[in-house]
């Protein structure tokens, strides 16, 4: 059988995902260069607060639904999924109802807890934000369950150089640029993607509110799981930045967000395959076990062939790579980067773990490991800072997924008989294709030149 035929699935499917990924990498670094420069550190430090908060809440406002939703519409007929669909929305919008009215209210407390000034005005834009990215929210979750991953893929790269335009228009031009000004270009940005979004979704996009009651306990049932998951993983990995920027200052804050941001380079390849293996691993029963073993060993095998090479160059070079990318201010970022890119070797198997768990019936178990993680990473995290300085959240951070790590490899052994050697037997397997199929095509390139 040849690589295509073999990992037709994974190469077609993964395509669109891995263009819009690698896009929003390129969109966020050159952000992030032209901001680091142009912000003052408090700035740039508050407005990674600002994205932090975000993205929290998004991921755990579409989370509640979006596993479930998904799996739901692979598993049942046509006839059900007006109704699903009508269900979903429904949901998604009361939350984000809910999340607005908080954002207003709590903004004064949250920009005075993490010494932020000008927060409060940025929630407030924040509470718009995401009311309308309802919307897009809903017409992504059914592009994905029916694995209409191009369509996603253009509604993230128009969101993304919507916002890249401005940044750069910006630093071009010599304008002063705020934080708070970005938060209303962001919440531009979503807005302007929506009506792509809604555009690319007409055809599949219907909503039956006849029977879309009956659907709301299960997606409920399911996705409540899902949902405490996806909160306590985003506070996880986002407690080291806010509790530094409580204790000292966003401007030490922001070097926590410049090296997570470069670390993130690391997690990539996870984020690439993360859509495909959940839409994948929803159509397997979890009581083949040896279905689901093979799924997890083998995407997290997949991952590490390209997380391992970037983990050793942060690991050798992290003052280069924060004086190109962050600029001479945060070089003394360095001893956390090389911390956080640590943390890139061990999320690919935490990610899988939770997407593995999700997608065969099991979310309360990844719940109560995420609820762990973010248990630990606070106290951790608070008597690290304590005791080594603003130093301390990434050590405290690092044995926090150390901890973590065992846990959920001994819940995978015990579940579906997964070994971690054998991830690694698969990354040295799928660095045998590459090389075969380089080979391959480097030998085909005379054969073209002479015809």
């Amino acid at each position: 059988m040849s690589v295509t035929k073999k990992y037709g699935y994974w190469i077609h499917s993964s395509k669109f995902t891995a263009l819009t990924k690698f896009y929003n990498l390129f969109v966020n670094l050159v952000s992030f260069i032209v901001l680091a420069r142009v912000l003052t550190p408090t700035e740039f430090g508050v407005w990674g607060l600002f994205t932090t908060i975000f993205a929290t809440i998004q991921t755990a406002r579409i989370s509640l639904i979006r596993s479930a939703f998904i799996r739901f519409m692979n598993q049942t007929g046509k006839e059900e999924h007006r109704s699903l669909q009508a269900s979903a929305f429904v949901v998604s919008l009361m939350l984000s109802l809910f999340i607005a009215v908080c954002f207003v209210t709590l903004a004064p407390f949250l920009r005075d807890w993490l010494n932020a000034p000008g927060l409060d005005t940025m929630l407030r834009w924040c509470a718009v934000t995401i009311l309308i990215s309802t919307i897009s929210s809903q017409c992504e979750m059914s592009l994905t369950a029916t694995m209409n991953f191009k369509a996603v893929s253009y509604m993230y790269l128009f969101r993304q150089t919507s916002f890249l335009v401005v940044v750069c228009f910006y630093w071009l031009s010599g304008w002063k640029l705020t934080a708070t000004s970005l938060s209303v270009y962001h919440l531009l940005s979503i807005a302007l993607s929506t009506f792509v979004a809604l555009n690319s979704a007409k055809a599949i996009l219907k909503l039956g509110f006849t029977n879309y009651k009956k659907w709301l306990p299960q997606l409920w049932h399911y996705g409540k799981y899902v949902f405490g998951t996806n909160v306590s993983a985003q506070a996880f990995r986002s407690a080291d930045a806010f509790l530094t920027s409580a204790v000292f200052s966003p401007a030490l804050s922001a070097l926590y967000n410049a090296s997570n941001r470069i670390s993130n380079l690391i997690d990539l390849p996870s984020q690439v395959l993360a859509d495909v293996a959940f839409t994948k691993a929803s159509r397997i029963d979890n009581s083949d076990k040896i279905a689901v073993k093979n799924m997890y060993e083998k995407t997290t095998g997949a991952i590490m062939v390209f997380s391992l090479p970037a983990l050793l160059f942060l690991l050798l070079f992290p003052e280069p790579v924060l004086h190109l990318l962050a600029g001479r201010e945060f070089v003394q970022a360095a001893p956390i980067l090389r911390i956080t890119a640590f943390f890139g070797f061990i999320l690919p198997f935490l990610k899988q773990y939770g997407t593995i768990m999700d997608a065969t019936g099991f979310p309360h178990l990844n719940f109560r490991t995420n609820l762990l993680a973010f248990l630990l990473n606070i106290t951790f995290n608070y008597i690290g800072l304590k005791l080594f300085g603003y130093l301390g959240a990434a050590m405290g951070t690092a044995l926090t997924y150390t901890c973590i790590f065992f846990t959920t490899q001994r819940i995978l052994f015990k579940k579906f008989d997964v070994r971690v050697w054998q991830v690694f037997v698969h990354m040295f397997a799928f660095y045998g294709v590459l090389f075969n199929m380089a080979r391959s095509y480097s030998l085909r390139l005379p054969l073209a030149r002479k015809a």
